[in-house]
């Protein structure tokens, strides 16, 4: 637990770094950022200060061309309107307007458009009947005006006046300058107003329904490739960022799932320990309670066999005393045998006597004691013979009842007859496996209880009936899982046990199936 505690600790604080070095990666992106974006900002101003500026500048020059050429117009007016009075244009002064670009007026009954760039005008148009024509006017203006063909000059009264004219397709005057006095000015106000800069010039073109120059147009296209090579720098910026963050959330999750996987596999160790441990402490305590139930086995069984012994030694002793108590028995019959046989031979001898004893007798009754004892001497004797007899078989019989337990090891070799041996004790039967009965199964198990039976002979079958395939598949379904599980736990629990498995394929297999079938 403290391993597992430290462990964790550990986790949590490599994420609190990784989540404040993150934060301080994305606070300095974030600030170079702004800084790029500001100084980015301040040459966006700086560049359209300097470009107001030119453009001040052209237009002060612009207004300053346009009041020398007023001022030749002015002049020259009263010579040019009667070199020109057949041209169905009004003086130029009149053209004037305050907008830049096309700027349309009525006089006397007549539509008329010009137009005007920098405060100056540039074209003029003759009259026309309606504003329809007009407008037609202008939009020719603006479809020919790109066409550098559609451009030319014209010199009358000797070179003393100038102009250009703007043609439309079918070569008809659209439009044309004002009168210029010398060349020059009228050749620089020509190059002005079909240059790149002019909005009605060679290349200009509408968008957005407004006219651009070409030189807008290629400002504009400059702008679009820098705003589109802007963008695109950006979308890759973005794209680079998006990676980075992708990487970095890959690996905050790559490290996160490797933490996730290491507590895991520590937590799986821990329980595999666990478990390891609790099998080595029940397969201890089997093992101690079998060396308990041998160990039982083996003391009843000595115990037996010592009870056996000793009733064995015991019968063996008493036959002993039984056959020495025979034998006593027998001589004592044979020395009363001996005693009566001699009794018997002193009476014969008393009797063969008889005759000359008599007289002896008669003859020295009257002496007394003596002749008393003389004449009855034989039966004294045969009464102190017995004394001794009965004396010496009353000795025979004490030492015989002291020393019982010590029979005369000759006597006994001898005359004992051999004992029939005691049949020997059947052994006490022991089941191979009798801790199989306490595993934990998830059914019940037959081989546990056969393997926990004394009684129990091997080899044995046993059949696996739950343990099947799925038709055309070798995918075994989760009842089967279950009963190998069980199997297994079995031969976890019972060591001593070997188990060998055989599997088969039935004949109810279809025959569109090309898979292998050996198992």
């Amino acid at each position: 637990m403290k391993a597992e505690e430290e462990a964790r600790l550990k986790a949590e604080e490599e994420a609190r770094l990784a989540a404040e070095a993150e934060a301080k990666r994305k606070a300095e992106e974030e600030a170079a950022r702004l800084k790029a974006e500001e100084e980015a900002r301040l040459k966006a101003e700086e560049e359209a200060r300097l470009a107001a500026e030119a453009e001040a500048k052209r237009k002060a020059e612009a207004e300053a061309a346009a009041k020398a050429a007023e001022e030749a117009r002015l002049k020259a007016e009263t010579e040019k309107q009667k070199a020109l009075r057949s041209d169905d244009y009004l003086p130029c002064k009149e053209y004037e307007g305050k907008e830049e670009g096309f700027h349309t007026f009525e006089k006397d009954g007549q539509f008329y458009f010009s137009y005007i760039y920098g405060g100056k005008v540039y074209l003029r148009s003759e009259g026309y009947t309606s504003k329809a024509g007009r407008d037609n006017g202008i939009q020719s203006v603006i479809k020919n005006s790109p066409i550098d063909a559609r451009w030319s000059t014209r010199s009358v009264l000797d070179d003393q006046y100038h102009f250009y004219v703007l043609k439309a397709g079918n070569n008809q005057e659209i439009a044309r300058s004002c009168v210029y006095t010398e060349r020059p000015p009228m050749l620089s106000a020509f190059d002005g107003i079909k240059g790149e800069k002019s909005p009605i010039g060679v290349g200009s073109k509408v968008v957005g329904g407004v006219l651009m120059s070409a030189a807008a147009l290629g400002l504009k296209r400059k702008e679009d490739e820098a705003a589109a090579k802007a963008a695109e720098e950006a979308r890759l910026a973005a794209e680079a960022e998006a990676k980075r963050k992708a990487e970095l959330e890959a690996k905050r999750k790559a490290e996160e799932e490797a933490a996730r996987k290491k507590a895991e596999e520590e937590a799986r160790l821990a329980a595999e320990r666990k478990r390891k441990e609790e099998e080595a402490r029940l397969a201890a305590e089997r093992k101690r309670k079998e060396e308990e139930a041998r160990l039982a086995a083996e003391r009843k069984r000595k115990e037996e066999e010592a009870r056996l012994v000793a009733e064995r030694k015991r019968k063996e002793e008493a036959a002993a005393l039984k056959l020495k108590a025979e034998e006593e028995k027998k001589r004592k019959a044979a020395v009363a045998a001996n005693a009566a046989a001699l009794a018997a031979a002193a009476a014969t001898k008393k009797k063969e006597r008889e005759p000359v004893a008599a007289a002896a007798v008669v003859k020295d009754d009257e002496g007394g004691l003596i002749g008393c004892l003389a004449k009855w001497w034989w039966l004294l004797a045969l009464l102190l013979l017995l004394l001794f007899l009965l004396y010496f078989l009353g000795c025979l019989d004490g030492c015989a009842g002291k020393k019982a337990a010590a029979p005369v090891k000759e006597e006994t070799t001898q005359v004992a007859p051999t004992p029939e041996p005691e049949p020997e004790p059947e052994p006490v039967k022991t089941a191979i496996c009798p801790g199989a009965g306490d595993l934990k199964f998830s059914t019940e198990s037959d081989i546990a209880k056969y393997l926990a039976d004394p009684e129990s002979t091997y080899p044995k079958r046993f059949t696996l009936d739950a343990v099947t395939f799925g038709r055309n598949s070798a995918r075994l379904s989760s009842k089967a899982k279950k009963a190998l599980d069980d199997l297994a736990v079995c031969m976890k629990g019972c060591d001593k046990v070997s188990v060998d498995i055989y599997g088969h394929i039935t004949d109810r297999e279809t025959s569109t199936y090309r898979g292998n079938k050996e198992i």
